[in-house]
């Protein structure tokens, strides 16, 4: 029987709040798919259909909490009256309200998802791809207030966005403090590092040492090669007089003006005599000189 989309997404819901439970009650690496549908009272069939593996719970879990933080940070950019670092800090602190209640959830299965995810790579780097759209969304409107100077390391700017959201989540996990006290000061203090990086002097003064050690470094070391590399293709082409042929022995040589191949013992070309060079010849003895 075919089922609608309502009663499909209530099926996958279901299927992960179950899957949550069966999380904290057994930890992450001894829970089955089979021990999830039973919970939900629903046959092993009819979770296959929804879920191929335990890992695609996992994923559909966390992907769902980064929609939700999607929207929140579309709600955010509305609000022109906000800074860069207060719209990164109101994302981050919704974030983590939304996980408060699933905590020990989190400090089983987030490092087996963000951490270790050999095999989960690319749902994870679509779920990166939609935080680093949301805030770079953020980032660009200060851009266009003047709020902080034109960024041109993009890629620069994303590797400290993402890895300061993981950090975020991390410090998070770990944080015993009354009401997350701790990670509030540490997210505070995190986006005003990242606003004083992006918008400050220092982001253009590593422009500026990179500028120079490639045109005074790089570009002439880079120069020189194409030049080594144009007098090693010449490398081994004939000279006057070499013209690479090897003597009777094996080792190279020149040939002679006449044509004729030299030996190496006998570098002149001249015919051997049949006598070893360097042999001694013996002296006749005083009895046959008379």
């Amino acid at each position: 029987m075919k089922i609608s989309r309502e009663q499909k997404l209530e099926h996958q819901n279901r299927f992960i709040q179950a899957f949550i439970v069966e999380v904290r009650e057994q930890g992450y690496a001894a829970v089955s798919l089979r021990d999830v549908a039973r919970r939900v009272g629903l046959s092993d069939g009819v979770i296959y259909k929804h879920f191929a593996s335990k890992e695609k719970i996992l994923l559909a879990y966390y992907a769902a909490k980064m929609e939700g933080l999607r929207k929140e940070g579309a709600a955010l950019l509305g609000k022109a009256d906000y800074s860069l670092t207060e719209k990164v800090q109101a994302l981050l602190e919704f974030q983590i309200a939304r996980y408060e209640g699933e905590k020990d959830f989190l400090e089983k299965t987030f490092h087996a998802t963000f951490v270790a995810a050999s095999l989960m790579w690319s749902e994870v780097a679509a779920m990166r791809k939609v935080y680093l759209e949301t805030v770079g969304a953020f980032v660009k409107a200060a851009e266009s207030k003047g709020e902080i100077p034109e960024v041109v390391w993009a890629g620069v700017v994303d590797e400290m966005l993402w890895c300061h959201y993981m950090g975020v989540m991390m410090y998070w996990l770990k944080d015993d403090s009354e009401n997350h006290e701790d990670s509030s000061q540490f997210i505070d203090r995190t986006v005003n590092l990242f606003a004083a990086v992006v918008g400050g002097p220092l982001l253009k003064q590593a422009e500026e040492l990179v500028g120079f050690l490639v045109n005074r470094h790089l570009m002439p070391l880079l120069m020189n090669l194409g030049t080594l590399g144009k007098s090693r293709a010449g490398y081994g082409a004939k000279t006057p007089g070499s013209d690479g042929v090897k003597t009777a022995s094996g080792k190279p040589g020149r040939s002679k003006p006449d044509g004729k191949i030299p030996d190496g013992n006998n570098p002149d070309g001249k015919k051997p005599d049949g006598k070893k060079r360097g042999a001694v010849r013996a002296k006749p003895s005083p009895r046959n000189r008379a």
